[in-house]
Order: structure tokens, then sequence, then C-alpha cells
């Protein structure tokens, strides 16, 4: 038993939090004359964990599973693949997305999300 935590649960690496945030999806996709065109996708974060979320999006939002995508979170980034999706209702999808970067620069928001600012060790000020 670890007495580091509460309760002495070593929390696992993929523990989930509820969160109530927004964010969005930017995709990209093949256009004419081999253009490529950013679509931006406004998503709703409803859980991360440190390996990845879940987000709810408007159901005519053009998302596939196994489609890679930016997640933008507060103006910080990362890569993101779509891993699961389904209906939650007439006008919404939910889908889960899996962290491809191993420091996505949204990293220092989620560990505040999941309580686990210590993680980061000290910010330097300069």
């Amino acid at each position: 038993m670890s007495m580091s935590y509460p309760g002495g649960r070593v929390p696992r690496l993929g523990d989930r939090k509820a969160v109530d945030q927004s964010g969005q999806l930017v995709v990209k996709r093949q256009g004419r004359f081999g253009r490529v065109k950013e679509i931006v996708i406004p998503v709703h974060i409803l859980d991360v964990s440190i390996s990845g979320a879940s987000l709810r999006a408007g159901r005519e939002e053009e998302i596939t599973p196994k489609q890679l995508a930016l997640l933008d979170v507060g103006g910080d980034t990362g890569n993101v693949r779509v891993i699961w999706m389904r209906p939650e209702d007439e006008s919404h999808v939910a889908l889960g997305v899996q962290f491809l970067d191993p420091r996505p620069a949204f990293l220092p928001t989620l560990y505040r999300w999941l309580g686990r600012e210590t993680a980061l060790g000290p910010l330097d000020e300069g």
C-alpha cells in the first residue's frame, strides 16, 4: 500500500477525470489540385486521461475512426488519433482520441485537470 496517495491508492496511468471544457479538432482534408484544407471542428471535452480524451462533436462534422487531427486546448495543440465513435443523441457524436505526442503542448493543462500539477516539477519563471 502506497502512503503517497490518499487512501494508499496509486492512480493508474489511464485514470480518467470528467472535465467540462471546450476545444477544437483541426482536421486536414485533401482538396482539389493537391491543396490541403484545414477544417476546424468545435468539440466539448468530456473527460481526459494522460493518454487520451473523450470528446463530443456535432453529427454534421466529418470525423472518422483512425483519423489523425490536432486537438487544440486553449491555444495549445497536440496530435491525436480518433480511436472510437458512437452516436450520442440526434445532433451529437461522442468520440475517443488517443494522444500521439509524448509531451503535447497542452500537457500542463491536462495535469491540472487530473490534479497532478506536481508531476510537472518546478516551472521556470525566466
